[in-house]
């Protein structure tokens, strides 16, 4: 039988019959709760650029319609079928395929699989929680793996492309907050609220094989030219973390890079981090940034703007993180 709420509105992408893809807010009903899920009120969501490619049908996942998007959610659990978990904890649902193969967090009501959420730490809000999201969590990722490769705070610059959206913005203040020597590129100065000395514009396409070497470590999120331009720059023994493909998914690079300097790259997945790993992420990024830095350059916005922002988010006019209010938490 399936459980029955009275408005479980939703924003969904919808497919129509010639291929064409659109946006709509619909009451969408909810399956039965199996053994090993939950049943998630949603407090909050937000809005990732994953969303965007979703409502554009280019997510590259999304097979069948209409799917609820919204790729993180923070909420408290109503019904439980896992004994981990009770009724009443707070969790969040960051990926793991929500908002592009199943239910997303653009709804008031989720059924979720218990095994990918996460219960928040009694210190943390929920907006907080949401306010970090995927973005933040992936940031993270990043700043762990430049420790871990040994990448000191003196060591010289790290460069975070794309730095005025949710993942560098979070990257910066994570790396600020660890004494990191952060260098952002970025297309508006305006909004990023850092020294100016700091920033410096988008890296241009360039023939050389090799550039001059500056970065200890990279935090691309634009792929592309971008990407490129940023490795033949990195230092020798230097790391790049890619993490997006927002300019394009593509590169044409030689080897020189990786085999006269030794600079290593990684591709940071959020979806293929442990679970416990995430959690970790989660309470370390709680205590290295303090609510009132993060909401610096966090927004929060209501339910019924989401179509606005979406807009503002394909036409490259949104900056940091979008943070949707679907619910109260009491």
């Amino acid at each position: 039988m399936t459980l029955q709420f009275p408005k479980n509105l939703s924003w969904v992408v919808d497919k129509s019959a010639n291929g064409e893809h659109r946006l709509a807010c619909m009451d969408s009903e909810l399956p039965d709760i199996d053994s090993g899920e939950i049943l998630v009120r949603i407090e909050y969501s937000c809005l990732n650029y994953k969303d965007v490619l979703s409502i554009f049908g280019k997510n590259g996942e999304t097979k069948s319609y209409p799917q609820i998007i919204g790729i993180d959610a923070v909420g408290t659990i109503e019904q439980s079928h896992y004994s981990a978990f009770s009724v009443g904890t707070r969790v969040g649902l960051f990926s793991r395929g929500l908002g592009t193969t199943t239910g997303g967090g653009l709804s008031h009501y989720l059924v979720a699989r218990a095994d990918a959420a996460i219960a928040l730490p009694t210190s943390m809000s929920s907006l907080k929680a949401m306010a970090i999201g995927t973005a933040g969590l992936t940031a993270m990722a990043c700043v762990a793996q430049i420790q871990k490769e040994g990448i000191e705070t003196s060591t010289g610059p790290i460069l975070i492309t794309g730095a005025g959206g949710g993942v560098g913005r979070i990257a910066s203040l994570l790396l600020s907050q660890l004494g990191y020597q952060a260098v952002l590129s970025t297309r508006g100065t305006g909004s990023i609220g850092v020294n100016p000395a700091q920033v410096i514009p988008p890296l241009r396409a360039s023939n050389f094989q090799l550039l001059p070497e500056k970065w200890v470590a990279v935090v691309d999120t634009l792929g592309g030219e971008s990407l490129v331009t940023a490795i033949k720059s990195t230092q020798s023994g230097g790391v790049v973390l890619s993490v997006g493909m927002v300019e394009s998914p593509s590169m044409n690079l030689s080897v020189y890079p990786f085999v006269l300097r030794g600079v290593k790259l990684f591709g940071v997945n959020l979806d293929r981090i442990d679970g416990n790993v995430i959690k970790q992420y989660l309470e370390l990024a709680d205590s290295l940034m303090p609510e009132s830095l993060l909401m610096e350059f966090v927004r929060v916005i209501q339910f019924e703007e989401v179509p606005e922002y979406v807009n503002l988010m394909e036409h490259g006019k949104h900056s940091g993180r979008t943070v949707v209010k679907i619910s109260s938490s009491t």
